[in-house]
């Protein structure tokens, strides 16, 4: 893998896990709280980042039609699940979000960093230069 793209994808990852905590407090915190401690909310800002690194990488990559299996890549193996647990989060924060006050960025910001992983996953797959395997339905 280049610097360049180890760089990059170091910049992309840094700024996902201050947000995860960023996240976690907001969480944490209800709306309707008031605290000694301003929290900093996740914000639509937030999300449009998430949203501008994914369409970044995205251009980068070809186009697909298939499910891909991450499994000739260890650091695309983990993006993948950091993608499958990103996704569980999101239904739990659904979960908390029916019984209670919530601030939706939260959910659009969680969506939206599966996404990102799911392309770094391909990204990180392709600066390695590994070949995506690909699902064959029926096999």
């Amino acid at each position: 893998m280049s610097l360049k793209a180890r760089k990059f994808i170091g910049e992309v990852l840094d700024f996902v896990q201050n947000k995860l905590f960023q996240l976690c407090s907001d969480i944490a915190t209800p709306i309707e709280e008031k605290t000694a401690i301003k929290i900093t909310r996740i914000s639509d800002a937030d999300t449009k980042q998430i949203e501008k690194f994914t369409d970044e990488i995205n251009e980068k990559l070809p186009e697909i039609r298939n499910f891909i299996i991450f499994g000739n890549s260890e650091p695309a193996a983990l993006l993948n699940t950091c993608r499958a647990v990103c996704r569980r989060a999101e239904r739990k924060i659904v979960a908390l979000a029916r019984g209670e006050q919530a601030n939706h960025n939260v959910l659009r910001f969680m969506n939206r960093l599966s996404s990102l992983f799911w392309v770094l996953a391909r990204y990180v797959t392709k600066v390695e230069s590994k070949k995506e395997l690909l699902w064959k339905q029926n096999s």
